[in-house]
């Protein structure tokens, strides 16, 4: 708390001015996770599109897939199909930039940083941006790690 107190005061007072030798493109992104969800499917769409009417620019939407472990659990558990799972995805898509959001799973259990499961991430990766491609769905090369996990191994993959 005093950390954040301290940071508050520090930024009020001592501004850093943008580099006037850049462009800047500063948007809203979602790391959209619980579109499985019909109220929470209904607040995304709400908000992306008064977003985009207000704006005139579209929100990012960084989407896990329905073959992520651990969407596909709890889309088993709510009964929601893989089909109008991809149908919300493509309705969002009409008003938001989609992009992949991934978080992965060894034996059940998520891998967060600093763990190094090569392999398995590389696997899931690669599993993943082709269920987005199956789909018909453009992810238009954004990514957004859960828990920030981005290293090299995925950045030769999919970028």
């Amino acid at each position: 708390m005093i950390k954040y107190l301290l940071k508050n005061i520090l930024y009020r007072f001592n501004s850093y001015p943008l580099n006037s030798n850049h462009e800047y493109l500063f948007c809203y992104v979602f790391h959209t996770e619980a579109i499985y969800s019909e109220h929470d499917f209904k607040l995304l769409k709400s908000f992306c599109a008064d977003f985009l009417k207000l704006t005139g620019k579209k929100p990012i939407c960084t989407v896990m897939p329905a073959n992520n472990p651990q969407i596909k659990a709890i889309m088993l558990k709510k009964n929601v199909t893989e089909k109008l799972y991809v149908d919300r995805v493509k309705e969002l898509s009409a008003m938001c930039q989609i992009g992949y959001h991934g978080h992965f799973y060894k034996d059940g259990k998520e891998i967060k940083p600093p763990t190094r499961e090569k392999e398995t991430v590389t696997r899931q990766f690669n599993e993943e941006v082709q269920w987005f491609k199956k789909n018909g769905i453009d992810t238009n090369n954004c990514y957004s790690g859960g828990w920030w996990y981005m290293n090299e191994d995925l950045i030769k993959n999919y970028f």
